[in-house]
């Protein structure tokens, strides 16, 4: 092979060496210049679903000024009578895209107030069946307990390992969210349209007058005879007046877990959020003074 041939074959070998460098370099540049603008779109965005819900959280605190103002304008007008009937009143004047439940703090007990039999008696009087009342209990009650020992109806970590779902925390509940990663509770219409209509997470003395049948029924010291009997009775002022009889007959027991007194409300804050589905949820917990009315602590639900 001559000099000149070897020349030529190595100038054509730096020449596709070259020409390969600049279409990797090329390629490189495209790909950074999509993700470059794919970032900046994602970080737009971003920005755009905070300042979203910021707005929302003004509204929303804009929506509960309204509702405690023309609240406390009720509550002079009528002495405080109105006070305990708040979750009857119709409606308060609210912003758009907001919206008000409100819920009596004492209407339910906290779950760390119930032992295993209290459970089990507030789920029958729910309508829930005895199987599966007696999964609720053990599973509920594994998923608090320091242990991997699953009771007899219950789980442990190694059910929900199969499951492939997210194990117990051994430790008592914090949020009634938590409570739906419980081996049966992950129906969102039975959760809601019972497990949080008749418990909460957080402890308060159950008020009569608030309070519904199951969480009246299933009250400490009240026997399943004596749930029984009382269930028996349809109109539930009517059982409200024979579940407070029996307190002041001392036939429960203690009585330190029921009041007469409505000392504060839970309001629930429902504000739409421009472009999610989901609307910013908070929740205002209320006090009176006489006939003022103030915010004793706020939280966001998740």
């Amino acid at each position: 092979m001559t000099a000149q041939r070897v020349r030529n074959m190595f100038g054509l070998q730096r020449s596709g060496v070259a020409l390969l460098t600049v279409l990797m370099t090329l390629v490189l540049i495209s790909t950074l210049a999509v993700a470059s603008r794919l970032s900046s779109t994602a970080g737009v965005r971003a920005l755009e679903s905070d300042l979203h819900r910021t707005r929302a959280r003004w509204q929303a605190e804009g929506c509960v000024a309204q509702m405690l103002s023309a609240l406390n304008t009720e509550m002079e007008r009528s002495g405080g009578n109105i006070w305990n009937r708040l979750d009857t009143i119709a409606e308060f004047p609210v912003g758009a895209g907001c919206s008000l439940e409100f819920d009596a703090v004492g209407r339910v007990r906290g779950l760390s107030q119930y032992d295993s039999s209290g459970l089990a008696r507030l789920f029958r009087a729910t309508g829930v069946e005895n199987d599966r009342s007696a999964v609720l209990v053990a599973s509920l009650l594994d998923w608090a307990d320091g242990d991997d020992q699953p009771r007899a109806r219950g789980a442990e970590t190694d059910w929900y390992q199969e499951k492939r779902r997210l194990g117990p925390r051994n430790a008592a509940l914090r949020t009634m969210d938590e409570m739906k990663l419980v081996r049966g509770f992950e129906s969102i219409q039975f959760f809601y349209d019972t497990v949080a209509s008749v418990l909460r997470i957080d402890s308060a003395q159950v008020v009569l007058a608030h309070a519904p049948a199951p969480v009246l029924l299933a009250l400490p010291g009240i026997s399943d005879l004596a749930a029984l009997q009382l269930a028996s009775i349809s109109d539930r002022l009517q059982l409200i007046d024979a579940v407070a009889q029996q307190l002041r007959a001392g036939a429960m027991g203690s009585a330190a877990s029921v009041t007469a007194e409505l000392t504060a409300w839970d309001v629930r804050v429902h504000q739409r959020v421009v472009g999610s589905n989901e609307p910013l949820r908070l929740s205002y917990r209320i006090g009176r003074t006489k006939t003022r009315v103030a915010i004793l602590e706020i939280s966001e639900l998740r």
